[in-house]
């Protein structure tokens, strides 16, 4: 569910039947926005929220957000550069920051509010290819122990996509979410039956969202779904 903040951003804003749209701009097929949600839920975002600097530079504006239908996380539409906030500390160390909920609680500004939000986990991504400071992915966990080793590689390509995306975007007319363009051009969940012996071949992107090393991956659907369900399914 994109939210409209990009008019004083300089980034362009779609219109609502364009949301989600590709490099085409023609829409996204159902099975291409259920894996773009599997995929997010795979890595544990329960939503995601892009940030950037705002006219004048002193305060990181929310963009658009993509996750849950249901408002069960809120964040702030403006952050101060200067204030207390994680997408703030990440934006200025240029480093990534992952908060389970315990480590949270030191960074009450612009945290996720209730009515879930005490047991929310975060992740503050800097948006900073080759110096410039373009804003700063932030994600919202379900799982108050935070996200795990795969789940912060995964989303940290995410956040490097969603960089180059901005950066293209900036001055142009409007072409969709950006979040979701940059999640379909990670090309992530994709698997091929093969006829002949009926084995499925997988990403490698896949099988790291669901906790499998290429080298033990054996081809099996039934081995793919083991790992994918239940808990990791929308």
């Amino acid at each position: 569910m994109p939210h409209d903040g990009r008019a004083r951003t300089g980034y362009p804003v779609p219109e609502a039947s364009e949301a989600g749209t590709a490099d085409t701009g023609s829409p996204p097929t159902a099975p291409q926005a259920a894996t773009s949600d599997r995929a997010l839920t795979f890595a544990g975002a329960a939503l995601t929220a892009l940030y950037a600097p705002a006219a004048g530079g002193d305060e990181l504006q929310l963009l658009e957000t993509a996750g849950g239908v249901t408002p069960e996380y809120r964040l702030p539409k403006l952050l101060p550069l200067s204030g207390a906030s994680a997408a703030a500390h990440a934006v200025r160390t240029d480093r990534p920051l992952w908060l389970n909920a315990a480590a949270l609680a030191a960074y009450p500004d612009g945290a996720p509010t209730p009515p879930r939000a005490r047991t929310a986990s975060l992740g503050a991504l800097p948006l900073d290819p080759e110096g410039a400071r373009l804003g700063c992915l932030v994600v919202v966990g379900a799982s108050a122990d935070g996200f795990d080793d795969g789940q912060q590689r995964f989303l940290e390509r995410y956040a490097g996509a969603v960089a180059c995306v901005l950066r293209d975007a900036k001055g142009r007319s409007a072409g969709g979410s950006l979040l979701s363009r940059a999640l379909r051009g990670l090309r992530v969940g994709s698997f091929v039956l093969v006829p002949d012996t009926g084995f499925i071949e997988a990403d490698g992107a896949l099988l790291e969202l669901v906790g499998i090393t290429p080298d033990d991956f054996d081809g099996k659907a039934d081995t793919l779904l083991s790992h994918a369900l239940p808990e990791d399914m929308p």
